[in-house]
C-alpha cells in the first residue's frame, strides 16, 4: 500500500492518502472474509466427517448380518416380503384412522 508515501509531499496529500486507506480497508475486508469462510468450512467438515464413516460401518454390519443369515439357512426374500406386506397393512390402517 503506497498511501503513506504521499504524506508531506503535496498540499492535497490527504486525498491521495484516503485512497490508499480505502485500498487497505478493502484488502483487510477481503482477508477477513476469506478467513471466516475457511473457518466455517473447516468446522463444517469436522462436524460432518463422522457421518460417512458411521454410514460405511453400518453398511458393513448389515452386509455381515445378511451373509450370516444366508449361511444359517434363513430365507431373506420371504422375510422381506412379509415385512413389506406388514408395512403396507400398517400404513393403510394408519391412513384410515387419520381420516375424519
Amino acid at each position: 500500500m503506497r498511501s503513506f508515501s504521499f504524506v508531506g509531499q503535496e498540499e492535497l496529500a490527504a486525498v491521495k492518502v484516503s485512497g490508499g486507506i480505502a485500498e487497505a480497508l478493502i484488502a483487510t475486508a477481503c482477508g477477513l472474509a476469506t478467513a471466516i469462510l475457511c473457518c466455517c468450512r473447516s468446522s463444517f467438515t469436522i462436524a460432518a466427517w463422522p457421518v460417512p464413516v458411521r454410514l460405511e460401518q453400518t453398511i458393513n454390519h448389515v452386509e455381515l448380518l445378511v451373509e450370516s443369515a444366508k449361511h444359517h439357512g434363513y430365507d431373506l426374500e420371504a422375510f422381506a416380503g412379509r415385512q413389506a406386506r406388514n408395512l403396507k397393512k400398517n400404513t393403510e390402517v394408519a391412513t384410515l384412522q387419520s381420516q375424519p
